[in-house]
């Protein structure tokens, strides 16, 4: 780490304004409930059941008097060796043959597309977007666990059609209502894979589909806290994007699919493909999250393809899997690469001693749940590292973000008169104020000239204000 900067914990490759998130939620199930508040809006009350998986960890890691950052990179590491055991269990599912199914594991899990030659220039999904591999559900405990269930969810079915026992429908069914806690959307997913199979499996994805909106979807809606979680809009990739992202795979999972069927296995894959690709260009605000789990038939098929040309052009079959495993492996060599050595500067990573300090301040004194405003990215960091929350520091975790972050703007330029400044803040719920040099290109003045104002500490150049209600 530089000898001048201050390390916030993670050097996450996607959303780290996400992993933030996810840090507040830890902190707060060691000190709160399992039940999750709004950290990222000083004017929501109401718990929420949404990141428990995080509260949770957070009352496990608790005793063990670590950091919130660590409690998560120590729980991505056990659910990381979780989902690696059931995806070697799904593969046994589907694959008999045993060779199929270690080169179908192997590129599951070290494998990507083509992202690594052309970013930054142009950033493809296999780089770019979480869920397109398994990089992200190895680094975030959340996708780990709902991964791992919507894999469980699709074997029992799977078992449960073909040997007619009603024990693994039982299983699938609960794994299919524990996945929906998670990422309620691929229900969806589950749905168009398995209608054309077994009809009988759309009972358990309604019935999950109707919990959820009871348990957790109704309460979501109705609570403003939280209601960005619903109505964000993320876009899929384009179809030439998607290829990108896969690869020299690609290829190979065409042959796959068109190559003649020879068990319902296969086409199983066939019509998971297929109806999982053309789903994610659905009219839907969340069509982008869609994608999760798409990668194992992209995979499996182009392991099939690969066995298929090998025999029908007398190839020799291993040398063939090699040269494409060795062509799938830089992505995951890029992104460690890029983690491990990324610049001084990325904000996201790492902050000024100073501003370091004066965090370090916020989380030793104080009351907790106090109010904070500061910029955007420091704003983001607070509840991760301290147990304050934030009027507007997350895009969509903040209600009215936007609308916020004008207005956090123009009180740190000065604008508002002493009545206003006063006003917003009592409103807003703010007990401190953190100025720093990013709110000072805001405001484009070296102070805060507001006299109900009191600096607390200061380091450097970086101030941290109370604000006196009485003055």
């Amino acid at each position: 780490m530089p000898a001048d900067k201050w390390y916030t914990g993670q050097a996450s490759w996607f959303d780290p304004w996400d992993h933030n998130v996810y840090f507040s939620a830890i902190g707060w199930g060691k000190r709160g409930g399992l039940l999750f508040p709004n950290l990222y809006d000083t004017q929501s009350e109401k718990p929420m059941f949404v990141y428990t998986a995080y509260t949770l960890i957070g009352k496990l890691t608790g005793f063990l008097n670590i950091s919130n950052q660590l409690s998560f990179h120590l729980a991505a590491v056990f659910l990381t060796i979780i989902l690696t055991i059931v995806i070697w269990w799904f593969l046994g599912v589907f694959i008999k043959e045993k060779k199929e199914k270690i080169i179908s594991y192997v590129i599951l899990i070290f494998g990507g597309g083509l992202g690594w030659l052309f970013f930054p220039q142009l950033i493809l999904p296999d780089l770019g977007q979480p869920c397109f591999t398994l990089e992200s559900a190895f680094r975030r405990p959340h996708e780990a666990i709902s991964l791992s269930l919507f894999l469980l969810a699709i074997g029992f079915f799977w078992q449960a059609a073909t040997m007619k026992k009603n024990i693994y429908f039982f299983w699938g069914a609960v794994s299919t209502f524990l996945m929906s806690l998670f990422h309620p959307y691929s229900l969806l997913t589950l749905g168009v894979v398995f209608f054309t199979k077994y009809f009988s499996v759309l009972i358990p994805f309604g019935l999950s589909a109707i919990a959820w909106f009871l348990t957790v979807g109704r309460s979501l809606i109705n609570n403003p806290g939280f209601s960005g979680l619903l109505f964000q809009v993320q876009k899929s990739p384009s179809p030439l994007m998607a290829v990108l992202g896969w690869g020299v795979l690609f290829p190979f999972t065409l042959i796959g699919l068109f190559s003649k069927t020879k068990t319902d296995e296969d086409s199983f894959f066939k019509t998971w493909f297929i109806l999982g690709w053309l789903i994610i260009y659905l009219p839907f605000g969340f069509q982008k999250l869609l994608i999760r789990g798409l990668w194992f038939p992209v995979v499996i098929l182009a392991v099939k393809g690969m066995s298929w040309l090998a025999k029908k052009f007398n190839l020799n079959y291993l040398p063939l899997v090699m040269i494409v495993i060795f062509f799938t492996l830089p992505t995951l060599f890029y992104t460690s690469i890029r983690r491990l050595t990324e610049s001084a500067d990325n904000r996201w990573i790492y902050l000024t001693k100073e501003e370091g300090k004066i965090i370090n301040y916020l989380r030793l004194n104080g009351k907790d749940e106090q109010g904070v405003i500061a910029s955007y990215r420091v704003a983001n960091i607070i509840p991760a590292v301290t147990t304050k929350r934030v009027w507007a520091g997350h895009e969509f975790q903040t209600p009215d973000f936007k609308q916020r972050i004008q207005i956090v703007n123009k009180f740190f330029s000065n604008e508002m008169t002493e009545k206003e400044g006063k006003s917003f803040l009592t409103k807003a719920k703010i007990t401190y104020v953190f100025f720093n040099p990013d709110e000072r290109e805001v405001a484009q003045s070296e102070n805060l000239k507001y006299k109900f104002l009191k600096p607390v500490v200061k380091r450097g150049n970086i101030v941290l204000y109370q604000y006196e209600k009485n003055n």
